[in-house]
């Protein structure tokens, strides 16, 4: 089982949303197109037959984290059952079973692609898990019960990660269906799925929302899938009803106090004059709980409340190289100087950092209430500020765990993105139901509102060349200038 803490899940999942953040949008290799052929049909009758998450009406009293704890737990009994069989099958560089990692590329690779026979098997091998996750999404509330726990960055959050394998696991249920045309199924655990990863985001922890992106971005590739299918009545409205914004952002308020969770003496540092002993105690604090989140130190010194004397050399170096500037900056705010003076070295130089990091905190988190086209821009000015404290290493390290929160927003913000580009392609493709073609422009689509892109709040782009259409949603400046980043449809109709 995974016991990775949050934090460096949280820094993992991170990394896949910022990798090549900052470069040119002019790249070596062009962005990858998803190739979409439509079936053009109508509405289904009523208009909300099909919906991809559970109504309201349809859920029960009860709490879905019970029935995913349960899923998870016969998961890793199966994994253990197969594991001796499979030693030999296991990718050296991961320790992973390759049917494993096969089956999460089969979840993503081109549908007509997929091993129907292998991919069969492999759903055998859980089958009696997947009622476990109905059960799940027809409750009510979800909830992990993390908002109560005293730990901040080290705490276990095993299930969360195994959550992202059951969603691979339903999203391929999802993706076989409709390869055998059983769409009313697909449908169904399309439905699963994303409801999954919104139960899953609702929480305090920024990597519960991640997770919740992967697992909803997962979903929409057999969602893609499924408004190509043959037979498929349109799902323009089953995408409009989704809940907007479809992973919330619950876990910025809980984020933005999380240093003060891991180190509570934070809060005391601006009172009284601290004894050799407090002084010492936050010391301790410092290198066990924050120098490990940021490389430095031992985690298993930390772990085992051994005595890790590269941290105590490095806390001892920052202090005394940040403390004569930290006391002229006190006494400048306005703290009395006999107080400053009878504070020991390391209240001093922590309380000058502590404060201005609240203000770098804050300029950053105020954006997040905002929509992204509008917090984007403040958001990395906020941070092109906080790139400039390199040189007060106090102030540097504490601000180190807020570096990742405009991947969150712009990991959510790809979410929207992707749901709404699929609404509209099928807005494309009841206006070629009606018309028998692709709209020349899609100011021609009158049928419904054509959703516009929510990143830059304009409408998506699109060009008609013959009988293809390329519907594209372009990069985001502003440091995000990755193809990742960026949707590019090109759309034929079927014959």
């Amino acid at each position: 089982m995974r016991t990775w803490t949050r934090f460096w899940t949280a820094l993992a999942c991170a990394s896949v949303f910022t990798a090549g953040a900052g470069r040119s949008s002019a790249q070596d290799e062009p962005p990858p197109v998803t190739p979409i052929v439509l079936h053009p049909a109508a509405e289904p009758t009523p208009a909300l037959k099909y919906r991809l998450v559970p109504g309201r009406a349809e859920l029960v009293p009860g709490n879905a984290a019970i029935f995913y704890h349960r899923a998870i737990q016969m998961w890793l009994e199966r994994q253990a059952q197969h594991r001796a069989a499979r030693d030999a099958a296991r990718d050296p560089a991961t320790g992973a079973r390759k049917d494993d990692l096969e089956a999460f590329e089969w979840a993503q690779m081109p549908l007509k692609d997929i091993p129907l026979d292998r991919a069969r098997a492999y759903l055998d091998r859980y089958r009696y898990l997947l009622p476990e996750l109905e059960l799940g999404v027809r409750r009510i509330n979800c909830d992990w019960e993390f908002d109560t726990r005293t730990e901040a960055f080290a705490l276990m959050i095993p299930e969360i990660q195994e959550m992202r394998s059951l969603g691979r696991l339903v999203a391929l249920k999802a993706r076989v269906a409709i390869r055998e045309g059983r769409l009313d199924e697909a449908a169904h655990w399309i439905q699963v799925g994303l409801a999954m990863g919104r139960h899953i985001a609702h929480g305090p922890l920024m990597i519960q929302a991640l997770v919740g992106v992967n697992m909803t971005m997962t979903l929409s590739t057999a969602l893609e899938d499924l408004i190509q299918a043959k037979g498929m009545p349109n799902l323009y409205w089953a995408l409009v009803d989704l809940p907007r914004p479809y992973i919330e952002l619950t876990a910025i308020d809980p984020e933005r106090m999380m240093l003060e969770r891991e180190l509570p003496r934070l809060r005391e540092l601006d009172g009284l004059p601290w004894s050799v002993e407090q002084g010492r105690a936050f010391s301790d604090e410092v290198q066990k709980k924050l120098l490990p989140l940021v490389g430095s130190g031992s985690p298993a010194a930390a772990a085992s409340n051994g005595r890790d004397w590269s941290a105590i050399a490095t806390v001892t170096a920052l202090v005394a190289q940040g403390y004569p500037s930290a006391k002229r900056s006190l006494i400048a705010r306005g703290r009395p100087k006999d107080r400053v003076d009878a504070m020991p070295a390391v209240q001093v130089v922590f309380l000058d950092a502590y404060l201005d990091y609240q203000v770098h905190r804050d300029d950053v988190f105020k954006w997040a209430g905002l929509p992204f086209p509008l917090a984007y821009e403040g958001m990395g000015r906020a941070m092109d500020r906080l790139r400039e404290v390199q040189d007060r290493l106090v102030l540097k390290l504490l601000c180190s765990i807020i570096t990742g929160v405009p991947s969150f927003a712009l990991a959510t913000a790809r979410t929207e993105r992707r749901l709404d580009a699929i609404q509209c392609l099928e807005a494309i493709g009841l206006y070629a139901a009606t018309h028998k073609k692709l709209p020349d422009r899609l100011e021609d689509i009158k049928e419904v509102p054509v959703p516009v892109d929510p990143m830059t709040d304009r409408p998506f782009e699109y060009h008609l060349d013959g009988g293809h259409a390329l519907l594209s949603a372009p990069i985001v400046p502003k440091g995000f200038a990755h193809y990742s980043f960026s949707l590019h449809y090109s759309i034929e109709l079927a014959p």
